[in-house]
């Protein structure tokens, strides 16, 4: 059967409860041997419940989009566009791991770039995560620096910075 891959801007309770029980699924399957399953939950409930979605849209000016083939959710992306210097901060790209190694990044970043027409594309991962920052390496990205932020509750974000220049 043909893919039929389908993006679908998150707009609404529903969509955005439909995000978070996928966020639960995929962050549970990728992060607790990364940085543990309490940190998992409290990132999940701070950043990625319902409320904190339309939140995010609401208030902050994201767009979240879910990835569909069939109806089936396979991912999901999250993005703001500084339209004072055209850049565009990814700040969520999460694919179900069922669905990996289908080329399904490719397919999200080029939607994003599509619609927001940035100068470059910049986001932070887990400087642990190497597979992630392989496959960002891999899409052109470029690590431009470390970074430990609090997220409170004694938790701590140990990311590296990467960026994707696309323009100048």
């Amino acid at each position: 059967m043909a893919e039929e891959i389908k993006f679908e801007s998150v707009c609404d309770q529903a969509a955005a409860e439909e995000t978070a029980r996928l966020a639960y699924d995929i962050w549970h399957q990728h992060y607790d041997g990364l940085i543990g399953s309490n940190q998992v939950d409290y990132m999940l409930e701070t950043f990625q419940s319902s409320v904190a979605i339309l939140r995010d849209i609401s208030e902050k000016g994201y767009e979240y989009y879910l990835l569909k083939d069939q109806g089936d959710c396979l991912g999901y992306y999250a993005v703001r566009l500084d339209h004072d210097s055209d850049e565009l901060f990814l700040s969520k790209i999460y694919i179900d791991g069922k669905a990996r190694g289908r080329g399904l990044a490719r397919k999200m970043l080029d939607h994003m770039i599509n619609r927001n027409k940035p100068d470059s594309i910049w986001l932070t991962v887990n400087k642990n995560n190497s597979n992630t920052i392989a496959v960002y390496e891999h899409l052109g990205f470029r690590t431009e620096k470390m970074q430990k932020v609090d997220i409170g509750s004694g938790y701590y974000m140990d990311d590296l910075v990467m960026r994707l220049q696309l323009q100048g």
